[in-house]
């Protein structure tokens, strides 16, 4: 879940929608945001429909949100290569020599 406490660009106000987070100095809902760029609006589409809602404050919802899934995004584990201690029965190894390879007997 997004910590919006810290975009400058919205705010919840307890008397208002339920405390809610809004975008400053509106009654608009950061989720309706979402929920029209989901249901196929532009950004150009929500400010026409949202005229208190300013391009920055879109910007700034915007870009702290790709902030927060990056930082909560899980970080790919370090993989450790297989190298078994004592040669696997039946498997043959190649070995490297100048001009080409060789096979090792099992």
């Amino acid at each position: 879940m997004t910590d919006w406490s810290k975009c400058d660009a919205v705010e919840s106000v307890p008397g208002r929608l339920s405390g809610a987070w809004v975008f400053t100095r509106t009654r608009v809902p950061v989720s309706a945001l979402f929920g029209n760029l989901a249901a196929g609006a532009t950004v150009k589409d929500f400010l026409e429909w949202f005229p208190g809602v300013e391009e920055w404050q879109v910007k700034a919802v915007l870009e702290h949100e790709v902030k927060s899934l990056d930082a909560s995004a899980p970080k790919p584990a370090l993989r450790r290569r297989f190298r078994p201690s004592q040669p696997t029965p039946g498997v043959r190894r190649i070995r490297q020599i100048p001009g080409g390879s060789i096979e090792d007997p099992v």
